[in-house]
């Protein structure tokens, strides 16, 4: 299946996407649905510098953003031609 997002249900929750804690200190958590496995992860600071690249194995991943300066971040899932956007802070 190809998923295409048509709007935006939260800061935290887009179509078939759930990133917590938002913000964020030392983890965080993305769960996915099945048909966004195989996906690719990006991840962006507020300047558009990309600071993380993964591809998304699981349908539940923990990402260590302990390492993040406090700030404003962009995670982008892309999958065939669908793109996924959602924004995140760190603490």
């Amino acid at each position: 299946p190809i998923y295409i997002v048509t709007s935006i249900n939260s800061i935290n929750e887009i179509q078939g996407t759930i990133m917590s804690p938002n913000p964020a200190t030392t983890q965080l958590n993305i769960a996915v649905d099945e048909g966004l496995l195989g996906a690719q992860l990006n991840i962006y600071n507020i300047t558009g510098t990309l600071v993380l690249q993964s591809a998304i194995k699981n349908s539940q991943s923990v990402i260590n953003c302990s390492y993040f300066p406090t700030g404003v971040y962009i995670a982008e899932i892309k999958l065939h031609h669908a793109v996924q956007r959602v924004k995140w802070v760190t603490m």
